[in-house]
């Protein structure tokens, strides 16, 4: 089997019909041409716009076959944050008016939320979900439903929680309308830690992890965001949880 290059770090794949799904990560390494572009961006005052370094169609030593791409906001240089995609992306369906709306949806650790019409690859929605950072924003992997899409966020800076505009500085969780990407609730980690791990949702609550060294785990309802109960699991939670016949299944330490 070839070994596809995409010039970036690609993270975990989607994969219906005949179509492959892709979001992409850091740049580890870089032709000699681009970094010497680099090292002329952040010895200037202010980088050009559009960015120079930025080669349109980068699949570097690779035969790839593309039907379309998605490229995100661009972050400015000098110094760029750490704004790549941390998860795979997540299809779904959802109706819209009656009528059947085929969709993929990928969270960026800037904190946005991307969703796409899958069959005419427009772009239905984008949605700021929280503070983005060097590990914050979406990281490790969001959820849906179908109803509402549902993500992790993980850094530790001022987070305005939705409805009642209260600021944390825990992660939280956060719960968005899949037909418009509309900021539903949000949920402030209660022990005052980073959310790291990916979140799962089945019969209408949402499960999640955090990082405190109690390594607390919460099942969320999933439609009001309160918090339904928690436990301590002894270390810290890094990963999502998977749910098979009432029972949760979970990794610590």
């Amino acid at each position: 089997m070839q070994e596809l290059l995409f010039g970036e770090a690609v993270l975990p794949l989607m994969l219906k019909g005949k179509h492959v799904y892709i979001a992409t990560g850091n740049l580890y390494s870089a032709p000699l041409r681009i970094l010497q572009c680099q090292e002329r961006q952040n010895n200037q005052t202010k980088p050009t716009k559009p960015d120079e370094c930025v080669e349109p169609e980068n699949h570097s030593n690779s035969s790839w076959p593309l039907i379309w791409t998605l490229e995100t906001l661009h972050a400015p240089n000098c110094p760029t944050p750490d704004a790549d995609f941390g998860e795979a992306p997540i299809m779904f369906t959802s109706y819209v008016n009656g009528t059947k709306k085929d969709m993929v949806v990928a969270v960026q650790k800037s904190g946005f939320a991307w969703v796409l019409d899958r069959n005419n690859r427009n772009l239905v929605w984008f949605t700021e979900a929280g503070p983005g950072g060097y590990t914050g924003g979406g990281t490790w992997g969001a959820a849906t439903d179908e109803r509402r899409v549902y993500i992790a966020n993980s850094e530790a800076k001022n987070f305005t929680l939705a409805p009642s505009n209260m600021i944390s500085t825990a992660g939280g969780w956060v719960a968005m309308d899949s037909i418009n990407g509309k900021i539903l609730g949000s949920t402030a980690n209660p022990c005052n830690s980073t959310a790291n791990g990916s979140v799962s949702v089945a019969n209408q609550v949402l499960f999640a992890g955090s990082m405190d060294r109690m390594g607390s785990i919460y099942a969320i309802n999933a439609k009001s965001g309160k918090i339904l109960w928690s436990y301590k699991t002894g270390g810290s939670v890094y990963g999502c949880m998977s749910i098979s016949n009432g029972c949760i299944y979970v990794g610590h330490g």
